[in-house]
């Protein structure tokens, strides 16, 4: 999700945003008795990475049994980068919930809106296509 969806979220449906955020976060929270040095907040960090590797393995597992032979090798790529990138993807995925919290502009298909209530949308300015 991008800031512009989870601003739209907030707007609409702010009880699932604020579930949303809520497990957004907890991974970046969990990860700072890591930082911080806490005992035993290594083995808990290579638990939730390996139990997200075993998700992703399940994953990969399903497509080999879904998709024919010839579609798997452009996907081992993406497999590779899903597995390397995902601890990340947690990361950004918290910071969209935030941004999301702090303003009501969305910038979309070259024009800025503000959205002031679900049914009350401004147009604060344009940029020509091309």
């Amino acid at each position: 999700p991008q800031p512009r969806q989870m601003r739209l979220l907030r707007l609409h449906l702010p009880r699932l945003w604020t579930a949303f955020g809520a497990f957004s976060l907890l991974p970046v929270l969990g990860s700072a008795p890591l930082l911080a040095g806490a005992p035993g907040a290594a083995t808990a960090a290579l638990v939730a990475f390996l139990s997200l590797q075993l998700r992703l393995s399940l994953r990969e597992a399903i497509l080999r049994r879904v998709l024919p032979a010839q579609a798997l090798p452009p996907l081992r790529r993406a497999i590779l980068l899903g597995r390397l990138l995902s601890p990340l993807a947690f990361a950004f995925r918290a910071a969209c919930w935030v941004a999301s919290a702090f303003t009501r502009r969305i910038a979309w298909a070259g024009i800025t809106y503000e959205v002031e209530a679900p049914d009350k949308v401004r147009i604060l300015s344009r940029t020509p296509p091309g």
